[in-house]
């Protein structure tokens, strides 16, 4: 498992950039592993992590969406995620879309989207009007996901804060539809452990090796709530179990590699500062079947110009496998709008009568031999 060491082959660590990393419309699929007989990744250099032998426990998939968000207009991608929510009492778990954007400083949260939804206070308060109104609403709040560059022994901190806005009526309390506030700050900081190789599970039951960043994440989170401008009275947060101003922090590691947005494997230690005992593992079963890593499938130099572009996309690319690949356009819907083979290596040019006569964003993405995913670029076309 993860605390087992073999002698590797050395090679140069892998450095995260916006060039090499994009966050994509699609499913990112996910498994759950269980936690029994798991070692912790330790920081190392050139390490070997193997975790071939994960045992599954779930689906974990997460759907990233084109921005559905009309609230969000300058956004690219959107994902709505499930099981994760904002809380307002121990029932009132309001379901939260998290929207993503990039740019060449980052892959960043660009806040939430809410639902409205209605909730009765009468187990709380024993009033039957008593109620907690959340209307539907975004909150603009950028959260950088991965910082530009990425390489061994980067240190990123971000510090943000999150509201929801809700009404509610508490009649022993005075409140009749007051208007309050839920403030949630975060400070992250981000440390690259290790650089190395990792293995995981894959569909096809063959290990591969994949050229990975370790990184570990600290997060305290502090939430504040706040009715009529004010702190409620200390009744009102004993009935509905809210602490003011608690303080949380948690501990995660993440695996990354490059021309990948999202992390190979997420272990989330909870509360345990000591990043040994795990209370959820998920590891991601994209990409796995290839059997190249991105530097030995030279994808790394795939050039897409110009961008923007008019409607006319110039594709000069390297490959390294014999058999034919394929190079697809994908516009911001999701939508396969082109298709070319590609081999050995040279130039493609794709022009407007292929689809591409519209504003927007659209991606390229190349697609190997086993119909698995090798790389993807944004590109924006201004006509």
């Amino acid at each position: 498992m993860g605390g087992f060491f073999c002698p590797v082959q050395a090679q140069k660590s892998i450095v995260l950039t916006s060039a090499n990393t994009q966050l994509i419309a699609g499913i990112a699929h996910y498994n759950s592993a269980t936690l029994s007989k798991f070692t912790a990744p330790k920081a190392d250099t050139n390490h070997a992590w193997n975790y071939s032998n994960l045992v599954f426990s779930s689906n974990a998939d997460i759907n990233y969406l084109s921005n559905p968000f009309i609230n969000f207009t300058s956004t690219n991608v959107a994902v709505a995620t499930t099981g994760e929510f904002e809380q307002l009492t121990s029932d009132c778990m309001i379901p939260s879309n998290y929207v993503y954007d990039e740019d060449t400083v980052s892959i960043y949260q660009a806040g939430t989207f809410i639902p409205g939804q209605n909730f009765s206070l009468y187990n709380y308060f024993t009033n039957q009007n008593d109620s907690l109104y959340v209307p539907k609403q975004a909150d603009y709040c950028r959260t950088n996901i991965i910082t530009f560059p990425t390489i061994a022994k980067s240190v990123h901190k971000r510090n943000s804060v999150r509201k929801l806005n809700f009404t509610i009526t508490v009649t022993s309390e005075g409140y009749k539809k007051a208007q309050g506030t839920k403030y949630t700050y975060f400070a992250v900081k981000d440390t690259v452990m290790g650089w190395g190789s990792l293995r995981l599970p894959s569909s096809d039951k063959a290990s591969i090796s994949y050229n990975v960043l370790l990184l570990k994440r600290k997060t305290i989170t502090i939430d504040s709530i706040y009715i009529n401008k004010k702190v409620p009275n200390p009744i009102y947060l004993t009935a509905l179990g809210i602490n003011q101003g608690f303080k949380t922090t948690t501990y995660e590691q993440f695996f990354y590699r490059a021309g990948y947005a999202n992390p190979m494997m997420a272990i989330s230690y909870g509360t345990d500062s000591t990043y040994t005992t795990p209370v959820n593992i998920l590891y991601t079963t994209d990409s796995i079947k290839s059997g190249l890593t991105l530097t030995e499938n030279n994808f790394e130099d795939l050039n897409i110009y110009p961008n923007p572009t008019n409607g006319i996309i110039n594709c000069r690319f390297t490959k390294s496998s014999p058999y034919p690949w394929k190079l697809l356009v994908i516009n911001s819907l999701g939508q396969q709008i082109n298709t070319k083979t590609i081999s050995g290596e040279g130039d493609l040019e794709i022009q407007s009568e292929n689809n591409l006569n519209e504003n927007g964003i659209y991606f390229i993405n190349v697609i190997d031999e086993n119909g698995q995913k090798i790389i993807s670029k944004k590109i924006v076309v201004l006509r």
